[in-house]
């Protein structure tokens, strides 16, 4: 059938099955949301203990672990999924260099940034990881039209903005929290449906 064919039924038909295609394709089964959303939170709540034992010069210790693993994880996941799956959609590179570059970002912050000084003090870390998560979370969201995901989204701006009043102590405890509605709930919903399908 060619374009010409299609009525505008036809074409909104076509164009809702792609969009829910890209849906399951990059979404997957959930798994990222699910694997980094554990790890991420795993690294805080073992951040938040370092800290609450005082033991500072251990503080980048969990983020290294957790962090490397997830990276490698991912990568042979990824690596996997691209031998075996041969066209990408323009979704799919969307989302996946999305996430590389908000990764990225977040890596060089925790790791050079506050170092080097750029970033006075671990006090802002989680606050502008929240803020890269949220906008990651928020644009993933609307790629693959996703509502939900885009209003689960918000609890990382809401977590940012909590985090003003609240003391820096608690702020690893706060974004801890912020991701089991805005990366675990996704990742589970997102399993479910996939078992289903």
């Amino acid at each position: 059938m060619n374009k010409q064919n299609f009525n505008p039924d036809e074409q909104l038909k076509v164009i809702q099955e792609m969009i829910e295609k890209t849906r399951k394709e990059t979404a997957d089964n959930g798994w990222p949301l699910i694997m980094w959303g554990w790890l991420v939170l795993c690294a805080c709540i073992t951040s938040y203990i370092i800290f609450w034992l005082e033991v500072y010069h251990l503080s980048y210790l969990p983020w290294a672990v957790f962090m490397g693993l997830g990276g490698i994880i991912n990568f042979v996941v990824e690596f996997r999924d691209h031998n075996r799956k041969k066209v990408r959609t323009y979704a799919e590179r969307a989302i996946g260099w999305l996430w590389v570059i908000c990764g990225s970002v977040m890596f060089f912050i925790g790791f050079a940034a506050v170092p080097a000084g750029i970033l006075k003090g671990w006090e802002s870390i989680a606050a502008v990881e929240c803020l890269i998560a949220g906008i990651g979370t928020a644009v993933t969201a609307k790629i693959i039209d996703w509502d939900l995901m885009f209003y689960l989204s918000f609890f990382w701006f809401i977590a940012v903005i909590a985090m003003i009043f609240i003391s820096p102590f608690y702020h690893l405890l706060i974004m801890a929290i912020t991701i089991i509605p805005a990366y675990l709930v996704p990742g589970y919903i997102l399993r479910s449906k996939y078992k289903k399908a």
